[in-house]
């Protein structure tokens, strides 16, 4: 009784094939190549490791076969793969990392500067005061007005 409600139910080929997008047929011959059916991610797993390194090996004998053609599909993906990133630069969905470290030191520069100045306006103040409850509290408040004018800035 316990075993039957802890087991996963097993997935039938047919919904296997509709989850990977393939045919029942062609579940049928993966499996006999030695593609697990109990599972879909096991299935995809399966199917990742030994359909890309079927390809891969099919590639490499056709290859060495026709060496100048396997050079030619090689840079016609490399020149695809450029073309996409140029694509995705453009569309801005790539990030410029060296754009956005100049942009961070800048608006440190800028807050480390707004610091300097905060220190030099309140450090005659705090001098003058003797209650460190009361230099506890002008500092909280001239910190955090600080803050909130960077923030807004």
């Amino acid at each position: 009784m316990v075993d039957r409600l802890t087991k996963p139910k097993p997935i039938t080929q047919t919904r296997l094939a509709e989850a990977l997008g393939i045919s029942r047929q062609a579940v049928s011959k993966q499996k006999a190549q030695g593609m697990p059916t109990y599972s879909l991610k096991a299935a995809q797993v399966w199917r990742a490791e030994n359909l890309n390194a079927a390809r891969s090996a099919a590639m490499l004998r056709s290859a060495s076969r026709e060496p100048l053609a396997a050079a030619l599909l090689r840079k016609m993906i490399a020149e695809a793969g450029i073309a996409e990133m140029r694509c995705e630069r453009e569309a801005a969905s790539l990030i410029n990392v060296r754009a956005v470290q100049e942009a961070l030191r800048a608006d440190f520069q800028q807050l480390a500067a707004g610091a300097d100045e905060l220190v030099k306006t309140l450090a005659p103040r705090l001098c003058a005061m003797t209650d460190a409850a009361e230099i506890h509290t002008v500092l909280d408040i001239e910190i955090r007005a600080f803050l909130q004018r960077e923030c807004a800035r």
